[in-house]
């Protein structure tokens, strides 16, 4: 995110509490601002963890962003079959820590129609296996650190296709 484009966020940010006839330090009860990024590895690279400390630690953005997030589809985009591979989150709850931030997972979810042969066990097993560690880590996480709390996982449903079936 450019410069230009943290201080749009930040003077919207400023909008929505002079909006709301609220101060700085209370319009956590009215709304809350995330950012969010893409956690998977892609070919090329995707230095994700880089990207959100650089705007945290940008003074609009670290001001006016409440809650820290990631999309990450663990045994579709990556971490190959191992749908417990959450040790991204455990990256973002090191930069909500460091931030003073909340967390959260605004997508997840599993792709079945690709050249892998992935099915709707494997989507099944997925939802077992990766929601089971979400919980573990979101219960640690508020159990341990309540002021960055765990507050959000979205499952994202894959509108899987099939020709020919």
């Amino acid at each position: 995110m450019s410069c230009e484009g943290l201080r749009a966020f930040y003077e919207a940010y400023v909008g929505l509490v002079e909006g709301n006839g609220l101060t700085f330090a209370t319009h956590k009860s009215r709304f809350k601002t995330i950012v969010n990024a893409f956690a998977d590895d892609l070919p090329g690279g995707n230095d994700w963890n880089t990207w959100l400390r650089d705007i945290l630690n940008d003074y609009w953005g670290d001001d006016s962003i409440d809650i820290v997030a990631i999309d990450h589809y663990p045994g579709t985009w990556c971490c190959g079959s191992n749908y417990r591979d959450w040790g991204v989150l455990d990256t973002l709850k090191d930069i909500a820590r460091d931030y003073g931030k909340e967390i959260a997972v605004m997508e997840t979810g599993f792709f079945t129609l690709d050249d892998n042969g992935h099915d709707q066990g494997d989507q099944e097993a997925y939802v077992d296996q990766a929601m089971d560690e979400l919980l573990a880590k979101r219960s640690n996480q508020s159990t341990y650190y309540p002021q960055n709390a765990f507050l959000l996982v979205s499952w994202y449903e894959f509108l899987d296709a099939c020709t020919g079936c």
